[in-house]
């Protein structure tokens, strides 16, 4: 059973929000999710692999996981990937966990791709009543 902690914002779906070279990777990458302006750097997000999620009693990994289908991939390093292959990440600010993929799609040419939207409801309480 899955916890009621935990929302996936179900009208968010995949979304490319960063298509370039390495060059680029200190550039600000900018999305909007529900009428929030929110920005990233590829070299902030490699800092977040979505493995380190179970840190945060917020959010279950778990539950992430199989609702999106995430595959494990064992190894060295172990660490989650999308249904393209592509390592995921996260972004936990104050309203929202971003689950984010990035990888190299091409010789040379790298993506990030917002995968899902998650909310606490602990969070959507705590800003309804201020």
């Amino acid at each position: 059973m899955f916890s009621t902690r935990m929302k996936k914002l179900n009208n968010i779906k995949r979304q490319l929000v960063f298509d370039g070279d390495q060059e680029d990777f200190n550039q600000l990458i900018t999305f909007k999710i529900e009428d929030k302006d929110l920005e990233t750097k590829i070299s902030d997000l490699v800092n977040n692999p979505l493995k380190n999620i179970s840190d945060d009693p917020q959010f279950d990994l778990q539950e992430i996981v199989s609702i999106d289908r995430y595959r494990l991939k064992e190894g060295i390093i172990k660490h989650y990937l999308s249904e393209e292959n592509l390592r995921l990440y996260y972004i936990n600010n104050e309203d929202f966990l971003i689950i984010l993929s990035f990888g190299e799609w091409q010789p040379s040419r790298y993506i990030v791709n917002i995968e899902s939207v998650w909310v606490s409801e602990l969070r959507r309480v705590k800003s309804k009543k201020l």
